[in-house]
């Protein structure tokens, strides 16, 4: 059984259970559908990690963002650099920049061996006789002084 309170309450009381019931419409609205659910939030996180990764890597470039990424081996680009310098008949590229080699520990010189790489140009490394077998080729075109 219930009892009606006064007309202007909009409530209900039970008497056998003493609990209240509002009967405003606007409060007992739906409450599904409010909210994200735990695995929305983590894609969307997870979405824009991925896009601020790509973002830098294209602005800042991929060696860059990928500092741990590290070849032990750089004679290849070193060569590439310095046919490039060959072809375009750049005497200061060839002759004077000093270019960073780095190789195995076991490819290095003895003297070189405690750091790691040796600092040349790309005449140094073509036409020295131990590095030379890195595979850097001379340029007949370049008089270096």
């Amino acid at each position: 059984m219930s009892l009606k309170t006064s007309s202007d309450d909009n409530s209900t009381v039970s008497t056998q259970k003493k609990i209240y019931k509002p009967n405003n419409p606007l409060t007992r609205m739906d409450k599904r559908g409010q909210g994200m659910s735990v695995s929305t939030l983590i894609l969307i996180i997870l979405g824009i990690f991925i896009l601020v990764v790509l973002i830098l890597g294209f602005v800042l470039g991929w060696s860059k963002l990928a500092f741990w990424i590290k070849s032990d081996n750089n004679s290849g680009d070193i060569a590439n650099k310095c046919e490039y310098a060959c072809g375009i008949q750049s005497q200061y590229d060839f002759c004077v920049a000093s270019t960073k080699l780095t190789l195995p520990e076991a490819d290095l010189a003895e003297a070189d061996k405690a750091t790691g790489y040796k600092m040349g140009t790309c005449k140094f490394f073509a036409t020295d006789e131990y590095y030379s077998r890195v595979g850097i080729q001379d340029c007949p075109e370049i008089t270096c002084a």
